[in-house]
């Protein structure tokens, strides 16, 4: 195997990431953000700012309807975000402390700690 290494500078607390085309989104737990980086040349496209003390932890590419999903540890929630517009759509309340989650078909499964 080649491996061809590229360095990126992350946010604080990088915590999570998904490929998605030729894009890769990072989960910055700390900085309440997601950076989108180009997957050939590792140059920063765009920054998604979350709301302060969000706290993201997972992160889902929910390309059926074109969401960006993502745990909001701090706040209990889970946040859509329009990938297109990068603006968050909604916040749906969760049970306390929600870390993991899985996409199964048109349902989100969601584990917490609380």
């Amino acid at each position: 195997l080649d491996y061809i290494w590229k360095v990126a500078l992350l946010g604080k607390a990088p915590i999570d990431v998904k490929v998605y085309g030729n894009q890769i989104f990072v989960v910055n737990s700390l900085s309440n953000s997601i950076t989108i980086y180009d997957e050939d040349t590792a140059s920063l496209l765009d920054t998604i700012n979350l709301p302060t003390l969000t706290n993201p932890w997972m992160m889902e590419l929910y390309s059926k309807k074109q969401y960006i999903l993502v745990t909001s540890f701090l706040q209990s929630k889970l946040l859509v975000i329009d990938f297109f517009s990068r603006n968050v759509l909604k916040q749906i309340s969760t049970m306390q402390s929600p870390e993991g989650f899985t996409v199964f078909g048109d349902r989100v499964y969601i584990a917490d700690t609380g």
